[in-house]
């Protein structure tokens, strides 16, 4: 029958049973307390003094002691929650929770690497005669990150001879020099392999216009 009734007025019938639970098991600790104070009061009071303290002191003591073990057994019971059911308003913490605040942030679905794309190389508006022309190498082709032909030399180059190559250039002709891109017809580079971009990066930096081809052989 009280369980109807808690029902019926709202109240969670198990809250009510546990809730009255706790404070039976707090009113037993201070009993407990005020009794296991009392024994030992009463025991020191006969080793020490012989049984001359007063009765008023006993009663304090127990009381202290009977209040102490409540207050104990009170934050045991109602510290994590109270009688709850361990939920509170915000529902509790969830692991997996990856919302603001938890100092993770949510992955995306798409794990695919995106990576910038490679620098668009400038529009070579310098003639054929003041240009570098560079052939790129790849595959068994390339020994010693010698990835470069300059101009008509049929001999591999490394990254220091093509910035030579165009920096003598703009020095014999004092005008501006372009870097015009080719590219083998076996063990052909992609445009955007290191090779590639690092000598379109360095133009860029040093305001040479790059040419590649409309299409490779």
């Amino acid at each position: 029958m009280p369980a109807e009734v808690f029902a019926f007025i709202g109240f969670d019938t198990d809250r009510v049973v546990r809730f009255a639970l706790n404070l039976l098991a707090v009113g037993g600790g201070f009993l407990v307390g005020h009794v296991l104070t009392g024994v030992i009061a009463w025991a020191l009071d006969r080793w020490i003094t012989g049984g001359k303290t007063p009765q008023g002191v006993h009663r304090v003591a127990r009381m202290v002691g009977g209040a102490a073990l409540a207050l104990l057994v009170a934050m045991m019971l109602f510290g994590q929650g109270g009688y709850g059911d361990g939920t509170g308003p915000g529902g509790g913490s969830n692991p997996d929770d990856k919302g603001p605040g938890s100092g993770t942030t949510t992955q995306p679905t798409d794990q695919r690497d995106v990576r910038p794309p490679p620098p668009v190389p400038q529009k070579d508006s310098t003639p054929p005669e003041q240009r570098v022309r560079v052939t790129m190498l790849g595959g068994s082709d390339v020994k010693d990150e010698k990835f470069y032909m300059i101009d008509d030399d049929r001999t591999p180059r490394a990254f220091a001879d093509v910035t030579a190559a165009v920096n003598t250039k703009k020095t014999e002709t004092k005008k501006p020099v372009g870097i015009e891109i080719r590219f083998t017809a076996d063990n052909t580079l992609a445009e955007d392999h290191r090779a590639v971009q690092r000598v379109i990066a360095w133009a860029r930096a040093n305001d040479v216009a790059v040419t590649l081809p409309a299409a490779k052989p």
